[in-house]
């Protein structure tokens, strides 16, 4: 007879899953937001072309465009934090 139980390693495993699925939730709907201020849009449409907007850069640069602004990104973050010790 098979027992049923889960094990720690389960347990883990789903909260990983969820932690992940809530951090792609906070990195999609901040756009989503401005974009449904901007154009006056429903959040929800808004997200999706969000969503839709990134997917597609990705699919089109490849891993090579996200990394490339992931770079300018920084580039910038470090120029913002040199202007305010100036």
């Amino acid at each position: 007879m098979r027992c049923c139980y889960i094990t720690m390693s389960h347990y883990i495993g789903f909260c990983r899953l969820n932690v992940l699925h809530f951090n792609k939730v906070i990195v999609i709907s901040p756009p989503g937001a401005t974009l449904s201020v901007i154009l006056g849009l429903s959040n929800t449409v808004s997200i999706i072309i969000s969503a839709s907007v990134s997917v597609a850069y990705t699919l089109v640069g490849g891993l090579f465009s996200v990394a490339y602004t992931d770079a300018v990104q920084l580039l910038s973050v470090i120029l913002g934090l040199v202007s305010l010790e100036m």
